[in-house]
């Protein structure tokens, strides 16, 4: 099992290994030549010239893990790529543990409800999409955690990694943004914001 750390491209080095999408597969690709502007990707199984450019603003999965080797992707691609839930904020139906399917992002086809996978701080997050908007500055997600009263601040697009298109536990595995699993949402969302107003209001109420 590989570890992907969330890196923005202008903190890319020569020879490092990240995951890139290419048609709508995961390949790994090595950093050949970092500039100001950004950096130039070649395919690891290649020794080919740099085939792509990818500017410093984006965010990438940098591969990493005590043993890792570039040998031991040599000749690797695939549709999806294994991460694991690991925090609480999209509880109670996805506590931690969960394995979750990536697929490459498809932003003509994403929806609200769907979970995105976006580049926080030294870790990934996986929250539910509410909305997508595009200004002068460009095009923005906001999403929130299942488990969460408010809504994350706006998330610029180079930030996201991809999309959940299946997750699994135990108990079975189901795909994230159908009928069920958005009403299972909403559910908790209103529990939670029950809860929350009980929790204001009771205490004083008490005092009386």
């Amino acid at each position: 099992m590989f570890t992907l750390l969330p890196r923005q491209v202008m903190d890319l080095e020569a020879g490092q290994i990240i995951l890139y999408a290419h048609q709508m597969k995961w390949y790994p690709f090595r950093v050949t030549h970092p500039t100001q502007d950004g950096c130039f990707l070649s395919p690891l199984a290649s020794s080919s010239q740099p085939t792509y450019f990818l500017r410093a603003t984006r965010w990438v999965g940098l591969f990493s893990s005590p043993h890792f080797t570039p040998e031991s992707l040599w000749g690797w691609e695939a549709e999806s790529f294994p991460m694991h839930n690991t925090g609480h904020s999209m509880g109670p139906w996805y506590p931690p543990g969960g394995r979750l399917d990536l697929v490459p992002l498809r932003l003509s086809t994403l929806r609200p409800g769907q979970l995105l996978i976006w580049a926080g701080q030294e870790r990934w997050v996986c929250h539910r999409l509410k909305t997508i908007t595009t200004n002068n500055e460009g095009s923005f997600v906001t999403t929130r955690g299942d488990g969460c009263l408010t809504d994350d601040n706006p998330i610029p697009i180079t930030q996201l990694l991809g999309q959940v298109a299946r997750i699994h536990y135990p108990k079975g595995s189901w795909e994230p943004g159908n009928i069920p699993d958005v009403w299972r949402a909403h559910t908790t969302q209103c529990w939670l914001q029950t809860r929350h107003n009980i929790a204001r209001y009771v205490p004083s109420f008490l005092r009386r």
